[in-house]
């Protein structure tokens, strides 16, 4: 994330937006969001509990879709990296994305980046769209220049997370060419703002419209970045945004530069306990060591599994005990 500006104490920042193409334009959804939050390890593996995170995601994440996204990236002659979001939530980790990664490893044998993190508190889970605007994630990490990355969530709703995780990641050289989720909420599919929300967005704030985006993402960016819904939130909600913004201007707050909105939200420590350093395929300890005590408990199915299980570059069949882990 760029520094847009440094008012009283608070470090401002504006998120790192890049153009959208044909491969992400759209995001592949495996399931729904209803089949996702009526699994029963739902809760638990938004709890960072990484053995119900895999039964979520090998539940509802569907090996077809999977096996498509190869064959389209089949022809792809560089590396292929797998960016799950990992983000926390109300001070806990999701465990359902980075389990997902694990989940299109096994079955395509591509990298798990372990770097890249969000490194802030947005705490977006329940939260309104407007509310969601006014709280950007932030991420860190090492990218691979020239890399190719399939990036991820469990769940988009307005889009703004994924788009700046990819924003991210190619801002620092990464070609993101694959988006896919559990569940989407309605429009949220449609990443790209399309042709004719484009124009009535335009329509609807006239020139207002730059002064407008600037003080809720902290810095300039360019509508077409926008994703199809953060525009129709924009577009339904012109007077409340224009009203936060007004009040802004008015406690002296709204020179150039200054978004009282993207107050960069409370970050996480960047300890080893949490971010783990290494790049793709690095295993972070505290998620081996709770694997390690509730492996015991997980379907012989999944423990047997035909086919080399992974998480986090350790084989499973190490981590329930046929192998004793090595600590990195």
């Amino acid at each position: 994330m760029k520094e847009s500006a440094l008012t009283e104490g608070f470090p401002l920042f504006m998120p790192e937006r890049s153009s959208w193409s044909d491969k992400t334009a759209r995001v592949v959804p495996h399931s729904t969001i209803e089949k996702l939050k009526s699994h029963p390890d739902y809760q638990a593996g938004q709890g960072r509990r990484p053995v119900a995170g895999l039964r979520v995601a090998r539940d509802l994440m569907k090996p077809e879709k999977i096996e498509e996204l190869q064959k389209t990236l089949a022809k792809e002659k560089q590396v292929i990296i797998i960016a799950p979001v990992r983000m926390r939530e109300g001070g806990l980790d999701n465990a359902i994305p980075p389990l997902m990664a694990e989940v299109i490893s096994n079955q395509t044998g591509w990298q798990v980046d372990t770097s890249i993190i969000q490194i802030n508190d947005v705490g977006h889970t329940d939260k309104g769209a407007i509310d969601r605007l006014f709280a950007q994630a932030e991420f860190e990490g090492e990218v691979i220049p020239g890399a190719t990355y399939v990036i991820l969530d469990d769940v988009v709703t307005t889009g703004g997370t994924l788009a700046n995780l990819k924003g991210f990641i190619e801002s620092k050289g990464g070609k993101v060419k694959a988006i896919q989720t559990i569940g989407a909420a309605q429009f949220a599919t449609n990443l790209k703002i399309m042709p004719a929300t484009l124009k009535k967005l335009r329509e609807t704030y006239g020139q207002n419209l730059r002064e407008t985006l600037e003080f809720v993402y902290g810095g300039p960016i360019h509508e077409k970045n926008l994703t199809e819904s953060e525009a129709r939130t924009f577009i339904h909600n012109q007077a409340e945004i224009l009203e936060r913004r007004r009040k802004a201007r008015d406690a002296g707050k709204g020179q150039p530069g200054f978004s009282l909105g993207q107050r960069r939200a409370p970050q996480r420590a960047l300890s080893e306990e949490v971010a783990p350093r290494g790049g793709a395929k690095s295993s972070p300890s505290p998620w081996r060591k709770s694997l390690l005590a509730s492996w015991p408990a997980f379907p012989p199915s999944l423990r047997k599994s035909p086919t080399p299980m992974y998480f986090s570059g350790i084989p499973f069949a190490s981590i329930c005990g046929i192998q004793k882990p090595r600590e990195a």
